[in-house]
Formats: C-alpha cells, structure tokens, sequence
C-alpha cells in the first residue's frame, strides 16, 4: 500500500494593530460593521464579522470610547464682531474627558 502525503502550507495574513483600532474607532462612531468593513477596503479588505471580532477582543477600548456620561461641564459665551455685525460664541466644555461638547453661534 503506499500512502501519499499532501502538505498544505497556509500563510495568515496579520491585520495591523493600527487598522484594528481605526476600524473599531469607526465602529464607536456610529458606523455599521459593514459600513466600518468598506471605510478600512483602502487599507486592507476585511469582513465585517472581523471587525464585530475587533470590537468584542478589545474591552478596554468599549470603556474608552463608550464613555459619553458627562459628569459636569462648563459653558462660557463671548461677544465678538465681524464686519460690524455683533454676535455671540457659545462653547460647552467637559473638564474631567478634557473635550469639547459643543460650539454655537448666535
């Protein structure tokens, strides 16, 4: 009897951390895992069942970016002119996430 071996090499193509973390940035967001899986088709072509993967590897990063709880923030308003024309900029801070809540001219 002979016997016949077929040896199968696969080489796994790594997906780059850097395209881990955009694609789940993409994804926290507001994008759909599929939308999220055409937006990283420049980098690298990955499904989105990839990147549902990504988002349930990296707990960490879920605390990170689901944070959007605001425990206190500050509003400030400044008169300013343009051409003779007066107006006010209104901007709401977040002191503790260090980031800006919104801007708004009126």
């Amino acid at each position: 009897m002979i016997w016949e071996v077929i040896v199968v090499v696969i080489f796994r193509e790594r997906t780059p951390m850097y395209i881990i973390l955009y694609g789940v940035y993409l994804v926290f967001e507001g994008l759909s895992f599929r939308a999220a899986s055409r937006a990283l088709e420049a980098f690298a072509r990955r499904s989105h069942v990839s990147i549902w993967r990504w988002v349930q590897w990296l707990p960490p990063l879920k605390r990170l970016f689901l944070t959007r709880r605001v425990r206190c923030f500050l509003v400030d308003e400044t008169m300013i002119k343009v051409g003779g024309v007066e107006g006010w900029v209104w901007v709401a801070y977040e002191p503790y996430q260090r980031r800006f809540l919104g801007l708004w001219f009126s």
